[in-house]
């Protein structure tokens, strides 16, 4: 389903005033990612990421809510994005868990 990404694994990210202030690997996968890029986004990110792909006529662009919450209020649980479904390894799909907003 989602495509080979240099963004794969699980991370705890800590996100201060817009800007990610630290990222921890909590899986392998994630670990071979840190040290090779910066670029961990934010939810706020993911979300412009998804906006963008629609803007750009991506084939198919979703984004989840937990079940109840409506859509547009507090953060998404998930984004998939697909630019051209007939394209191969070209699908993105971001999960966000355990999200606890700031004190």
């Amino acid at each position: 389903m989602c495509g080979e990404r240099s963004l794969m694994g699980v991370f705890d990210i800590s996100v201060e005033g817009g800007e990610v202030v630290e990222v921890a690997a909590l899986d392998v996968s994630a670990e071979a990612y840190l040290g090779h890029s910066d670029d961990v986004p934010t939810i706020a990110g993911l979300l412009d990421l998804a906006e963008q792909a629609r803007d750009d006529g991506a084939d198919e662009v979703t984004t989840d809510y937990p079940k109840g919450a409506p859509e547009g209020e507090g953060p998404p649980s998930g984004i998939t994005i697909d630019r051209d479904r007939d394209a191969i390894d070209d699908e993105e799909c971001y999960t966000i868990s355990d999200y606890t907003p700031a004190a």
